[in-house]
């Protein structure tokens, strides 16, 4: 019996440690925008929301906001090919919970895939604020009215 239970809890935290799949919440959009620049506001919006990281010297100093939650942060850039993606990791499991990437379309123009695991707090709302950090330039942590 224990080990019944046992396989039954393995098996119920492997789907939890799925991260995100084809049926996670994802948006795909164009903007009138250089690879770079959305690169750079897809990381910069990761490190304000997810680190507390303010600004350039905070990531110099490492600086952390308190009560911030440290999530991992990493990047593919593929400059040749002119296009990559930023990863936002759950630090215990190593789950992916927020995706954007991102493939040049022309010299300022970039098609931008961003996908969120689904579960908790990594749903609609956190992905809206995403595609608002990129469209807006600015990084947007919570967005508490979602347009329709």
């Amino acid at each position: 019996m224990k080990k019944i239970a046992a396989a039954m809890a393995l098996a119920a935290l492997a789907g939890c440690a799925m991260g995100i799949t084809d049926s996670s919440p994802h948006l795909n959009y164009e903007v009138d925008r250089p690879y770079q620049v959305v690169h750079d506001r897809a990381v910069h919006q990761a490190e304000e929301c997810m680190q507390g990281v303010r600004n350039f010297e905070d990531r110099l100093s490492n600086i952390r906001e308190p009560r911030r939650s440290e999530f991992r942060i990493s990047e593919n850039v593929s400059a040749d090919a002119r296009q990559g993606e930023v990863l936002v990791s759950d630090p215990l499991t190593g789950v992916v919970v927020a995706r954007t990437q991102w493939r040049a379309l022309g010299p300022d123009r970039t098609a931008v895939t961003q996908a969120v695991w689904g579960r908790g707090t990594w749903d609609g709302k956190t992905l809206h604020a995403m595609e608002q950090s990129i469209l807006m330039d600015a990084s947007v942590c919570t967005v508490y009215k979602i347009a329709e």
